[in-house]
């Protein structure tokens, strides 16, 4: 007799905890929270509706689960009750405006190794990572990265180690565990929505990262909106200077990846 059950659904591989955002790119949501917030707390819906985001999208999540495992916000309360508000490491950073400070250096230093991934590999590494083919190998076998998931990780690590100035003389501070901020739900979410689609759009060589003195300055800023349905509408914000034909086209390849995730997951219900 043929059986004709339907066989269980494949559970997804999933990816150690890791920000789906580079730091330079989570010092501007910060940035943009204390611009309204200050240093008060806010509820995360309220947070996303600074973004111009849904507080449930995944470009949301993302970003909250990044700002905290760059220790760049502190949280409270859980669903539609947490609630966000700026860490002192987060202000040390974004309120030091002196041309050259150390202060705010070794801030920043501390934030790009605050993530528990991030604090192995400048352990084992440092500056001085291997190739990319030998780098993905790595992931993959030693640290049981989803290999889909890789490559927008090398990227993301390498432009905020890069943004962060760090050298193989700084020395890797213990940090919190990161658990709770970089929970399983947020972490599936960043391999199943994305399927290894890279939420980072700036490259190692940013406006931002050409001195301590210019590392926040004002990026010129691309808005564009189109409706997709009388209920949905789509809004694209691209920062950065220099904006290119071919980064275009990079999105275009995003948006794809974007369109098989919810084909897989309209598959799946």
């Amino acid at each position: 007799m043929v059986d004709t059950k339907t066989p269980e659904k494949q559970k997804r591989h999933r990816s150690p905890a890791y920000p789906g955002i580079n730091l330079q790119a989570a010092l501007e949501r910060a940035r943009s929270i204390y611009a309204v917030e200050r240093r008060n707390a806010a509820n995360v819906s309220v947070v996303a509706k600074h973004w111009k985001l849904s507080p449930k999208s995944s470009g949301a999540l993302i970003a909250f689960a990044a700002l905290s495992a760059f220790g760049l916000v502190e949280s409270s309360g859980n669903g539609d009750q947490r609630t966000l508000k700026l860490s002192e490491l987060a202000l040390r950073i974004l309120l030091d405006e002196r041309a050259e400070s150390t202060d705010r250096d070794s801030a920043i230093k501390r934030a790009a190794l605050r993530p528990k991934i991030h604090q192995q590999l400048w352990e084992k590494w440092g500056s001085n990572l291997p190739s990319d083919e030998n780098f993905k190998h790595a992931l993959v076998f030693d640290w049981k990265f989803n290999e889909n998931a890789v490559s927008e990780f090398i990227t993301q690590y390498k432009s905020t180690i890069s943004f962060a100035g760090l050298s193989d003389s700084d020395v890797v501070s213990a940090a919190e565990d990161d658990s709770e901020e970089m929970n399983t739900q947020t972490a599936e979410r960043q391999d199943q929505e994305r399927g290894g689609f890279g939420t980072n759009k700036r490259n190692d060589n940013s406006a931002l990262h050409d001195s301590n003195a210019n590392k926040f300055k004002e990026l010129q800023a691309n808005s564009y909106s189109w409706p997709l349905s009388k209920d949905i509408n789509a809004q694209v914000l691209i920062t950065g200077n220099g904006l290119k034909a071919s980064h275009i086209e990079m999105l275009k390849r995003y948006l794809d990846i974007v369109k098989s995730a919810l084909e897989i997951d309209g598959d799946q219900k």
